[in-house]
């Protein structure tokens, strides 16, 4: 499978692929907790609003607790991808490899059309330094991806590579 084929053998190139999945998870669940919390202060936001139409309102608050359990579900993944990685437990790893690249699509998605919407409304510099940070992140959130699924071939095959 191409997958296979690109998918990187040490994490940053020196350490073990189950160092690095334990560093991805933990990466991941601090990106929930941010997530986390901006959510819980948009709803209570949303649901102080003065100035939104009733239904207006109650539709943002919906999405916003939906954001909030979400993100809550995908950090608690992430704990459960921790404690697989300590077992050894080739499906929980690869539940973790599909919910993430769901999430991960999913985000790439949400980047280009925040990215478009934004495009107009802000100065060049600001949109230029979104777009920048944004692309890195997701580079980065990829490549992590990548260790996680490479740390689940590596403990399906029972072959680990180490430092």
């Amino acid at each position: 499978m191409f997958l296979d084929k690109i998918a990187p053998k040490k994490f940053l190139y020196r350490f073990s692929l189950r160092l690095g999945a334990q560093v991805t998870a933990i990466w991941y669940m601090c990106i929930f907790v941010l997530l986390l919390l901006g959510g819980i202060i948009l709803s209570i936001d949303f649901k102080g609003c003065q100035q939104c139409p009733e239904y207006t309102a109650k539709m943002a608050h919906a999405l916003c607790i939906n954001y909030t359990v979400f993100n809550c579900v995908m950090f608690f993944l992430n704990v459960w991808f921790i404690w697989g990685i300590k077992k050894g437990k080739s499906s929980v790893a690869l539940s973790w490899v599909v919910v993430t690249a769901t999430w991960l699509f999913q985000g790439i998605v949400l980047m280009i059309i925040l990215i478009s919407l934004t495009s107009g409304s802000s100065k060049l510099l600001a949109w230029q330094l979104i777009v920048s940070f944004s692309v890195i992140l997701m580079c980065i959130n990829i490549y992590l991806w990548f260790i996680g699924y490479a740390y689940y071939l590596e403990i399906r095959r029972g072959i680990t590579i180490e430092t």
